[in-house]
């Protein structure tokens, strides 16, 4: 089962939680838009999950979690930024 099916059918929770669920379904969005399989960000978020899914986890791993996907945009789109130049 794709961990991205996993992920979806979570979006239950607390508001707070589906927040920040919601911000990390958008920033897998935007890395498979800088270039990053779907597949590779799942793997990223279920290798700093521990495999754990995002429902069991508490709001600060899940917090810790679009963090680092965060800095992984920040970090992709500046690498795109230097091979552009």
């Amino acid at each position: 089962m794709a961990f991205s099916f996993v992920l979806s059918r979570f979006i239950r929770k607390s508001t707070a939680a589906n927040n920040d669920i919601s911000n990390i379904l958008s920033l897998k969005e935007q890395l498979t838009k800088v270039g990053f399989n779907p597949s590779e960000v799942d793997y990223m978020i279920m290798i700093n999950s521990n495999g754990c899914a995002l429902i069991d986890l508490d709001s600060k791993s899940i917090k810790t979690i679009e963090d680092l996907l965060k800095e992984q945009l920040r970090f992709s789109c500046k690498c795109l930024e230097l091979a552009r130049d």
